[in-house]
């Protein structure tokens, strides 16, 4: 099913597309858009921020990862990034200092990724300071998993900057993913 379309006509009416098109009036349209949007069982921005209050501090680009990761997971359609060959999850997890693996775990718990705004949260840190070297430890653990042949050589990262690649000037990573492969992973732990 195609998402809505709406286009402004000329005249006193709206054309409205869901798979047919039928005009309506432009008092009339706003509320027959609200009732047909609210058929759709994708959740927009503001369902995925209402989910995950976290996001609301981010930016677009960590919006929109969140809405694939989600729709990705609704489907069990998850990508395979390098990590399932690694058979103690949690504990590998669980080797990293308390500051990185309390972030990755926020991440885990909101879907793959965490905000800039999130990470200063979860570390108690004031927000200017430099996160600089923040993903080391991470490295590290990645390169123990591939000495012991659990994890593939071009494995995805466990913690991964995001920047808007929109913008050609320097920028701070606005938040961070983590494979959408190790968030499944972990809930189907839990959940067996």
């Amino acid at each position: 099913m195609t998402s809505p379309a709406v286009n402004d006509m000329p005249s006193s009416t709206i054309t409205i597309s869901v798979n047919a098109s039928f005009q309506l009036s432009v008092t009339d349209a706003p509320a027959t858009l609200a009732k047909l949007l609210a058929l759709f069982p994708q959740p927009g921005v503001a369902a995925v921020e209402q989910q995950l209050p976290g996001l609301a501090k981010a930016g677009a680009v960590l919006k929109s990862i969140a809405e694939a990761n989600g729709k990705l997971m609704r489907e069990g359609t998850v990508p395979d990034r390098g990590w399932g060959g690694v058979k103690d999850i949690h504990g590998a997890i669980n080797k990293l200092p308390g500051e990185t693996r309390r972030v990755v775990l926020k991440a885990i718990e909101n879907g793959g990724q965490i905000s800039r705004a999130e990470v200063y949260e979860v570390l108690g840190r004031p927000a200017d300071q430099s996160l600089k070297g923040f993903t080391k430890p991470v490295n590290r653990l990645m390169e123990q998993l591939q000495e012991q042949q659990e994890l593939e050589e071009d494995a995805e990262a466990l913690l991964t900057p995001v920047y808007d690649s929109t913008s050609r000037t320097y920028q701070k990573a606005q938040g961070f993913t983590v494979p959408l492969q190790v968030v499944k992973m972990l809930r189907d732990r839990a959940a067996s």
